[in-house]
């Protein structure tokens, strides 16, 4: 059983303007060169692309790789990427196409670490949302499903697509605004979402809101809570934004 955390009904909500600078042509060829340029350097994504194309499948890159290459539109400064999501649409399942060594996920996904980048890819319609909740398994309501303002953008690369393009729902605005909020009402995993929350503000340089900060200091109510967001924060945080995800972490409860 998957914990959810229902954030309240009255919250302010996160703009869902899309931002012209991240949708332009220019970024869609920026994003675009940026993945033809992973595919060719690392092997195990590219197997990954052929088996697609060759199933003739529809895959779009959801959230966080999608959101770093945007960064790095916007400001200039390198992002590296930890992990790159795919959405599947179509038959055979994208679980069908990775090799036996990959991770299953409690989200019904599937995931391994390929030479250069960890890759993680599900089918459609197995959406943690969608799956939840009623309405039409369509990819462009994928980004009203991220967790996070930031993360409310898909790619579709020209691999799989006519054309290649970017579909933003308040990503772009949240970097260029430099404020975290939440996307969706439901909130996975409470504990992995709080460290996860001081992670994404430290290494994007991003103010956190206000729905965000309750969360957080609801979800650390407890000791073992706490000890289990800081250990959050110790394990996937990187190195070079650590001491300050904690002590974002501090200030934030401190309030």
């Amino acid at each position: 059983m998957i914990e959810v955390y229902r954030l309240p009904a009255n919250r302010e909500r996160p703009s869902t303007k899309p931002c012209a600078a991240c949708t332009s042509a220019a970024a869609n060829a920026f994003v675009q060169a940026a993945f033809d340029e992973l595919i060719s350097s690392d092997a195990g994504l590219s197997q990954l692309v052929r088996e697609l194309q060759k199933n003739r499948l529809q895959a779009v890159v959801f959230g966080g790789w999608t959101r770093d290459r945007l960064a790095e539109l916007l400001t200039g400064q390198s992002h590296p990427s930890r992990d790159i999501d795919f959405v599947s649409s179509g038959s055979p399942s994208v679980k069908s196409l990775f090799p036996p060594e990959a991770a299953r996920n409690p989200f019904g996904g599937v995931g391994y670490d390929s030479l250069r980048i960890h890759i993680d890819a599900w089918d459609l319609p197995e959406t943690f949302l969608f799956r939840r909740n009623s309405g039409p398994v369509e990819f462009d309501r994928l980004p009203s499903t991220a967790d996070y303002n930031v993360n409310a953008v898909i790619f579709q690369p020209s691999q799989f697509f006519d054309e290649s393009g970017l579909l933003d729902l308040g990503a772009g605005e949240a970097l260029v605004q430099k404020k975290l909020d939440f996307m969706a009402d439901e909130v996975a995993q409470p504990r992995f979402q709080a460290a996860r929350s001081v992670i994404l503000a430290a290494r994007l340089g991003l103010s956190i809101s206000d729905t965000v900060q309750r969360f957080v200091r609801d979800v650390c109510s407890t000791q073992s809570a706490l000890a289990s967001v800081t250990t959050g924060i110790e394990n996937y945080c990187p190195l070079p934004y650590r001491s300050e995800a904690l002590e974002r972490l501090r200030t934030l409860l401190s309030i």
